[in-house]
């Protein structure tokens, strides 16, 4: 929402619910963070699709303002996942 619609354009329904998903977003990160330390993918010891999976919302989530910067272990899950053969990034339309 944030990204592509901007928070002055949402609905007030929307905005009320921004705080609650951000919080969800953090317990996620805090989550896949605690998992990903001392392990390479989040299932196993290769990617998955679970990493596929959890990869598509992870890797733009500084476009919802999410700072990774605190997440050592997911970043650089993320960057496995891109340095993978055949990764090709997905293109904005």
């Amino acid at each position: 929402w944030l990204a592509f619609v901007g928070e002055e354009k949402l609905a007030e329904a929307q905005r009320n619910q921004i705080a609650g998903k951000r919080a969800g977003g953090v317990a996620a990160l805090d989550l896949m963070e605690k998992h990903l330390t001392g392990r390479n993918w989040l299932v196993g010891d290769a990617c998955s699709l679970a990493d596929i999976c959890l990869f598509a919302y992870t890797h733009v989530a500084d476009e919802g303002g999410f700072d990774l910067s605190g997440y050592s272990a997911v970043t650089g899950w993320l960057n496995r996942v891109m340095a993978l053969d055949g990764f090709k990034p997905m293109a904005a339309a």
